[in-house]
């Protein structure tokens, strides 16, 4: 029993992440061989019912739509991705890591804008830069003001309902390292990569 509590959540999901991909690449014999190990080495075993929706099917998504998926996050603006990222389907929409990352995503674009506007108002300063970042900080508002009942639940999510409403963002102690916007974007796809 002490075994099984050296492991770390995250080492627990990676397990459970390795038998998902097993299970959606239909090698049947390899994953009960996975979980037969998994107890033998007195591992957390990952369980079949996270990888089902509420109706018990399986949830997949196609290598292509993937890859569709993260080239639209590297090369297009908010709009047009967040289109593609809605247009996944339900069963997708259902799981806990589709609904956070959703969030996650919106507060990136948010502050990929704010980015983008400060680096042209160092070059130009005009009234278009100052409605930029009221347009990116007016989104992420409207997605709080018809989603954030959802997340404001949680605790991870919290700090960020705060965002659209402080004034300079990038100085301000809580959210001046999310614009470091490599850092962040590793993350995000490390993070959506994992996910699906």
């Amino acid at each position: 029993m002490d075994r099984l509590r050296k492991y770390s959540t995250s080492e627990a999901k990676t397990l459970q992440y390795i038998y998902e991909f097993l299970l959606s690449n239909n090698m049947t014999k390899t994953s009960a061989c996975f979980i037969e190990e998994c107890h033998k080495l007195n591992m957390p075993a990952p369980s079949a019912q996270s990888t089902k929706t509420c109706n018990n099917n399986p949830v997949h998504l196609s290598k292509d739509r993937a890859a569709t998926i993260i080239q639209s996050f590297k090369s297009a603006s908010r709009s047009p991705f967040m289109k593609t990222w809605g247009d996944l389907p339900d069963e997708i929409k259902q799981i806990d890591e589709y609904r956070k990352l959703t969030f996650y995503l919106h507060v990136y674009y948010t502050i990929l804008e704010c980015k983008k506007r400060v680096n042209k108002s160092e070059n130009s300063c005009d009234d278009k830069c100052n409605e930029n970042t009221e347009s990116s900080m007016g989104a992420f508002r409207t997605f709080l003001l018809q989603r954030g009942a959802e997340f404001s639940t949680e605790n991870e999510f919290l700090p960020y309902f705060a965002l659209p409403y402080v004034f300079e963002p990038m100085q301000h102690p809580s959210f001046k390292n999310l614009f470091k916007v490599r850092h962040y974007i590793f993350d995000l796809l490390h993070f959506e990569c994992i996910t699906y």
